[in-house]
């Protein structure tokens, strides 16, 4: 209520006009005496209304023209002076609530209620899975309780509702929310089952990139892992520190059935010779029975008896996104046993007593320590110094360059050197039982005395053979994936030096030289011919590195290759060049001839892959 007060001049009847709220209002008055004061009241019609609404409510009630505010404090009474249409409205930590329509006459009161309206989306979904609905400038994520999870929708619209379990991603379901109801859905997911039998107990991991399900087998020995994401699948579990894992390919909605089991006391496998000029050994221990491998011919098939057993069943091909196309190569352990000129090998599967690791997968002194598998470049190397089919050999380049080149790869990189070399050597012999690679496998070198692209084993449809017609035709030929350790190039070998007779090593891939950084094993034989016989290294850690002491042989006795060598030689390649159509050149075949500085049209190189543990 306000007051305005007027000096009339004159006595009279005077008429007094108020407007307020668009209502004017008028009322006459006789002024009889000039100094006297007259009260006078227009009064103005009004009406109120009263607002029910969730404290702290942002309240706007407006006729188009005028509007009126307030922060609801649970009941507000708004007085309102213009008749007509008013809306009322609010708003609550950004939620709007329903808006209502009053036509407002004098002299009355309208009661409003407002609240916040919404829908209710409930969504049945599996036990667990975490249910996420985006849509309305908003995004909600609840966990499925007793199979549903249950969400309020304030705002109008459309809204997609999905949700994951164990990594996995459920069907999509857009919803096009038009009134305030409740609204019922269904999300599902399909998915392939893998059928973990295991010992009961065990925890259990299958990993799928960054998907990653752990359970505990039940005590029937049985995990079941739900999979919606196809592809490999690695499924693993540690026994006793003994990691054990297997790959599964999902590719359909289907059960696949994995077993994972401790890896029960492995078995030693060997054969002896006894140094005579027959090549050929005799197996021994659990090999004692088993017959010749069946090497490949023309790409065609093959067997071994080794070919279910470890770790040549591991010898298999992988693809590495820096280096290529590699071999990986399980972890062994092997023992020399040497009496005069005999020599007997053996390996095991398990950590035997009086056993060494194998060469290239022990501690080589790097930080790294001893590594479960190690890989050996598929094929040569090509230009860019990766093995890659479909390619010719880089050649003409000294070992430096190589080393150098295939270690700008990455920190895991290195050229293929003498531990890798036996690595592979110790698995021939106790697989072949002879020297002789060249009768056994193929003859290797090349086809037509030319330099050719690497992958001319790809389609053999097994992992060891030759693409020629027979044995004793020339051409490519593999060892357990191994493209080429005797044919189209030959292949600079790291980590062993010459300084005239004498023979130095080195295990630890970031020291290779051609100089220097060794470890001296001994002294090499001083002439050039077929080796009869070998050094016996005894310093610690480089058993494994036996070179030809003894050059008195034939390619058809003894060990079958040919030994190299020159009093100022420095550098090792191995291997056999294209040109070279010769039954002198197989696995065993060594070349110390040649200096550092050594460049030819038919040397290249290989790489190799140390994983960083």
């Amino acid at each position: 209520m306000s007051s305005i007060s007027f000096q009339v001049p004159e006595p009279g009847i005077w008429t007094v006009t108020g407007e307020f709220g668009g209502q004017i209002v008028t009322q006459r008055i006789n002024i009889t005496d000039k100094g006297s004061s007259t009260p006078v009241a227009l009064t103005f019609r009004s009406s109120t209304i009263t607002v029910t609404s969730p404290v702290g409510t942002s309240l706007l009630l407006t006729d188009g023209t005028n509007q009126l505010t307030a922060i609801s404090t649970g009941t507000n009474v708004f007085t309102i002076y213009n008749m007509g249409q008013w809306t009322v409205s609010g708003t609550l930590e950004g939620y709007t609530l329903n808006s209502v329509t009053v036509n407002v006459a004098a002299g009355q009161n309208y009661p409003v209620e407002l609240e916040i309206k919404s829908a209710t989306l409930t969504v049945t979904a599996p036990v667990g899975m975490l249910v996420s609905v985006v849509g309305g400038g908003d995004t909600q994520e609840i966990a499925a309780t007793n199979g549903t999870a249950v969400f309020q929708i304030t705002n109008l619209g459309s809204y997609q509702i999905n949700g994951t379990l164990n990594g996995l991603n459920s069907n999509t379901v857009t919803v096009d929310v038009q009134e305030y109801r409740d609204y019922p859905l269904l999300l599902n997911y399909t998915f392939a089952t893998i059928t973990v039998a295991t010992v009961a107990g065990t925890e259990i991991t299958a990993q799928n990139g960054g998907i990653i399900i752990t359970q505990t087998s039940n005590s029937n020995g049985e995990a079941v892992f739900e999979v919606a994401t196809f592809g490999t699948w690695t499924v693993s579990s540690s026994f006793d520190g003994e990691l054990v894992s297997a790959n599964v390919e999902v590719s359909q909605a289907i059960n696949y059935d994995v077993e994972l089991l401790p890896t029960p006391q492995g078995e030693i496998y060997g054969a002896y010779w006894a140094g005579t000029s027959n090549p050929a050994w005799t197996r021994t221990d659990a090999a004692a029975g088993f017959s010749d491998p069946q090497p490949a011919v023309n790409n065609g098939t093959g067997s071994s008896p080794f070919d279910t057993i470890m770790p040549w069943a591991g010898m298999v091909k992988v693809e590495d996104e820096v280096a290529g196309t590699l071999v990986a190569i399980p972890k062994y352990w092997y023992k020399w046993t040497r009496d005069g000129v005999s020599m007997k090998l053996q390996v095991a599967n398990y950590a035997a007593d009086g056993f060494h690791i194998s060469p290239a997968h022990a501690d080589r002194g790097d930080g790294q320590g001893e590594r479960d598998v190690v890989y050996v470049g598929r094929y040569h190397c090509g230009s860019d110094y990766k093995s890659t089919t479909g390619v010719l050999p880089i050649v003409n380049i000294t070992r430096a360059t190589a080393r150098t080149s295939i270690s700008n790869l990455g920190a895991e990189y290195w050229q293929y050197d003498y531990a890798m070399y036996w690595t592979i050597m110790i698995l021939y012999l106790v697989e072949f039982a002879n020297w002789n690679s060249q009768t056994m496998i193929g003859y290797g070198s090349s086809q037509n005395k030319a330099l050719f692209n690497t992958g001319l084993t790809d389609y053999m449809q097994y992992c060891t053979g030759t693409s020629s017609a027979s044995r004793t035709t020339y051409g490519c030929c593999q060892y357990r994936n191994i493209e080429g350790l005797w044919d189209n190039v030959y292949d600079w070998c790291d980590g062993i030096y010459f300084s005239g007779e004498e023979i130095f090593c080195i295990k630890n891939a970031a020291n290779f030289s051609d100089e220097d950084s060794g470890i001296s094993l001994g002294k090499r034989a001083t002439s050039s011919n077929f080796i009869s016989a070998w050094t016996t290294p005894s310093e610690d850690g480089f058993d494994y590195a036996l070179y030809p002491n003894e050059t008195i042989g034939s390619d058809s006795t003894f060990v079958c290759d040919y030994c190299q060598y020159n009093s100022t030689g420095t550098t090792l390649r191995i291997g056999s060049g294209y040109y070279n159509q010769s039954t002198t050149r197989g696995a065993f075949y060594v070349d110390g001839s040649i200096n550092a500085s050594y460049r030819s049209t038919e040397t290249g190189c290989r790489g190799t892959k140390l994983p960083n543990v």
